[in-house]
């Protein structure tokens, strides 16, 4: 074999390990994008639909406040309630979705992911302090139809109301800190995955 025919040889062997190189790479940037955006993806798709739900719970409130109309001592706080949930529903508006997960740069996706991340810890306090608003504004005339306890009527009704509410603004605030956290732990990985590549 001359050494024209081997330097062939070995040029041919090494482009084919260099395609093999970039497929390789190409395959494994796209599994990390894939991984950082299914991640984003769910994660901005429950918090869309959290902002839905606040729209919802406020037409909960309108309509109650609409049949109670007649006790003001109802209807009232849950004309309140409604208008705190319509705010949140508001503040989440400002959530803008990439048009293209898999065809967006990484700078691109690294930005949105920055900015949810930014958005959903600047309003996670925001949050629990609406949703409580909207339960504690509930809560009397959940106990009424419930228990019928009118926590308006006696202090004692007022106290078991109390001690309930407490105890469910407890569970949300736990919640509300879990989900949070959470959110932002995935957030960061994703950012960090999609910094690596």
């Amino acid at each position: 074999m001359e050494m024209n025919e081997m330097e062939n040889i070995w040029r041919e062997e090494n482009e084919r390990l260099k395609s093999k190189i970039y497929v390789n790479e190409k395959m494994l940037r796209k599994i990390h994008i894939d991984k950082s955006v299914d991640s984003f993806k769910t994660l901005y798709s429950t918090s869309v639909m959290g902002r839905n739900l606040a729209l919802f719970y406020a037409a909960i409130s309108l309509v109650l406040a609409f049949i109670f109309a007649d006790e003001y001592k109802f209807s009232i706080p849950l004309v309140i309630g409604a208008a705190g949930m319509i705010t949140s529903f508001v503040q989440h508006l400002a959530l803008k979705r990439p048009k293209d997960y898999y065809n967006a740069t990484v700078m691109e996706l690294q930005k949105s992911i920055q900015q949810f991340r930014i958005h959903t810890l600047k309003h996670k306090n925001y949050d629990f302090l609406f949703v409580a608003l909207w339960v504690l504004t509930l809560a009397p005339l959940y106990f009424k139809w419930h228990s019928g306890l009118d926590i308006y009527e006696n202090s004692d009704s007022l106290a078991i109301a109390g001690i309930r509410a407490g105890i469910i603004l407890a569970a949300v605030f736990v919640l509300t800190y879990i989900i949070y956290r959470s959110y932002d732990k995935k957030l960061r990985q994703s950012i960090v995955t999609l910094k690596e590549l």
